[in-house]
């Protein structure tokens, strides 16, 4: 009868699996075996041993040893918040310094441009330089947050607990005066901007005053017109690289009254109600019929003769003869 081995290739479903053995029987495979198995529950071990003191040094550890670290963490957002409301309240204040010397500037030029310019420009320039004045004036004042820790206990879980309530006070109250300083930042912007294109568009007037008054005062000289046309064009230019004009404004105020003034001048000395030639103040100048356009005279005591030949000699001049002179019988 054959053996239930020897029939295994013939009845696949009558084998056995073989039986191995728990550890090789010699040779290099049974150290290394051995070996692994050894690093294996030495690991084990050492993992359970970290596991064990982790959890050993947390339940001793102090408490406010980690707020502590968490106090510390919160201060320095804390200040990066401060320095931010910092730099919001800086522009804010080089806002209000702009818009401050705008208006004065505006305020000092503006009244004398009455009677030279038509009056919608100039009056809606003015008006917005008033909404300015009031808008700087209503900004609020707003003071930056000094943080500075007062003394705590570090080893005390409830004295770094106030502090962090501390911060957490100083935080909440940040949002609301950042949001203040940027508000009013852009309500002062948003006034100078249209008090600043209000200007531009009295300095398109200013243009066209300048032709106006260069024509009806045609009277005066070349170069007064010509000082009333450059000054007009430098307030356009002086606009159109961002500046306000104001100071050129100004220069066209003193260009278009010095053209009047000549103009009124020339046109006075055509129509004979003023000399020709003003004699300098304090200094007596005879009256010719030349320059009073009529017949007149003058006193002899007060002028002198100019011709040798008539003039008479001085009482103090010598009567002795001189040699070579024909004696009068």
């Amino acid at each position: 009868m054959p053996r239930s081995d020897d029939r295994g290739w013939m009845a696949p479903e009558l084998a056995e699996a073989g039986r191995r053995p728990r550890f090789p029987r010699g040779g290099r495979g049974g150290s290394v075996g051995a070996f692994s198995i050894v690093v294996a529950i030495a690991a084990v071990a050492m993992l359970a041993g970290t596991t064990t003191f982790a959890l050993v040094q947390r339940a001793t550890a102090n408490p406010a040893v980690e707020a502590m670290d968490g106090l510390r963490e919160r201060e320095a957002e804390l200040r990066n918040e401060i320095k931010g409301l910092q730099t919001s309240s800086d522009l804010l204040t080089a806002v209000i310094e702009d818009a401050q010397a705008v208006s004065q500037s505006a305020a000092g030029v503006l009244p004398s441009l009455r009677g030279r310019v038509e009056d919608a420009p100039l009056d809606a320039a003015d008006s917005a330089r008033t909404t300015l004045d009031s808008t700087v004036a209503s900004v609020p004042t707003v003071v930056v947050p000094d943080y500075q820790r007062g003394a705590v206990d570090e080893q005390s879980l409830q004295a770094v607990g106030h502090a962090l309530d501390e911060v957490r006070r100083e935080r909440d109250a940040l949002p609301a005066l950042i949001a203040q300083v940027r508000t009013s930042r852009s309500g002062v912007t948003s006034a100078l901007d249209d008090l600043r294109a209000r200007l531009r568009d009295l300095g398109a007037s200013i243009e066209t005053a300048a032709q106006s008054v260069v024509q009806s005062e045609d009277a005066a000289g070349e170069s007064f017109r010509l000082a009333v046309i450059d000054a007009a064009s430098e307030v356009r230019a002086a606009q159109q690289t961002g500046a306000d004009g104001l100071t050129e404004m100004a220069a066209f105020v003193a260009a278009v009254d010095a053209l009047t003034a000549e103009n009124t001048r020339v046109l006075d000395q055509q129509s004979g109600r003023v000399p020709s030639r003003t004699p300098s103040v304090g200094t007596p100048s005879p009256t010719t019929p030349a320059d009073s356009g009529g017949t007149g005279t003058t006193d002899p005591s007060t002028s002198a003769p100019t011709d040798p030949a008539t003039a008479e000699p001085s009482p103090t001049s010598s009567s002795t003869p001189q040699p070579g002179d024909t004696a009068t019988p």
